[in-house]
């Protein structure tokens, strides 16, 4: 099986937009990806929100994810952010369980915190 991180971008089957903002980018393997975070892909030129939800889903697909930032904890309550923390510290054991919630919680809210969501149950389904 080849390393997931050397598949290069033509393989993630991108929109054309995408796949076009990320090649001007210079950005050509999943590991050129999964370095950048949401707010780096929405700084190159002419990448949106669809884009961006573009490759989240593509890197999703073949169980990766981009890098997660702190911000996005704040667009969760207090008592969300314990048990993130919590998990990403001690860990719990039901990483598929916790993930799983994330995204049907995902389905109930708007943009970014539905993005946020999903990014964060990649994450806690790739351990």
């Amino acid at each position: 099986m080849t390393d997931p991180h050397l598949v290069p971008i033509e393989e993630l089957n991108l929109s054309v937009r995408a796949y076009n903002c990320l090649k001007s980018a210079q950005i050509n393997l999943v590991s050129d990806l999964v370095g950048l975070s949401y707010e780096d892909l929405l700084e190159i030129k002419n990448f949106g929100p669809a884009s961006a939800e573009d490759v989240i889903k593509a890197l999703d697909r073949i169980g990766m994810n981009l890098r997660l930032t702190t911000p996005y904890l704040e667009l969760f309550s207090p008592a969300a952010r314990a048990v993130l923390v919590a998990y990403y510290c001690g860990g719990c054991g039901k990483a598929a369980r916790i993930a799983a919630a994330l995204r049907a919680a995902a389905d109930h809210v708007e943009w970014p915190a539905d993005v946020s969501l999903r990014i964060i149950a990649s994450e806690l389904e790739s351990q």
